[in-house]
């Protein structure tokens, strides 16, 4: 009785790793790492760019069309480089701003700290087209 209890204890354990190492959440960027495929071009001065946030309401508010906000960028030693400015345009859908490079040498993933966190620099509209489920 105990040995097969055992053996259905087990099995279904089994099961339950399987069917959760299946599910997959995540991204599988990573910003830090060199071999990621070639260098991203660096975006001329004028280049429309979108900078996506987490949708918060902090986030909303604390950026403003007009601002000028510097972008970094970080290093392998855990440090960030200042590479250059950008000016945010106006909000583009509930998660991102349409901006434009001032100066510098941005690239795609690139920081732009602001308001309450940071934001992601991108290059597609195509993220910022998502509603707000709030």
């Amino acid at each position: 009785m105990r040995r097969s209890l055992a053996v259905v204890g087990t099995a279904v354990l089994l099961v339950a790793v399987v069917v959760g190492f299946g599910i997959a959440l995540g991204t599988s960027y990573n910003p830090l790492a060199v071999d990621e495929g070639p260098a991203a071009a660096v975006l001329a001065p004028g280049t429309t760019i979108f900078l996506i946030h987490g949708g918060s309401e902090d986030a909303r508010r604390s950026i403003c069309a007009g601002d000028v906000l510097a972008a970094i960028r970080p290093r392998m030693d855990g440090r960030w480089d200042a590479v250059g400015t950008v000016r945010v345009e106006a909000a583009a859908g509930a998660y991102c701003f349409r901006s434009e490079v001032v100066e510098g040498e941005i690239r795609p993933h690139d920081v732009v700290p602001g308001g309450a966190g940071a934001l992601l620099v991108i290059t597609s509209a195509a993220p910022c087209m998502l509603e707000d489920r709030h």
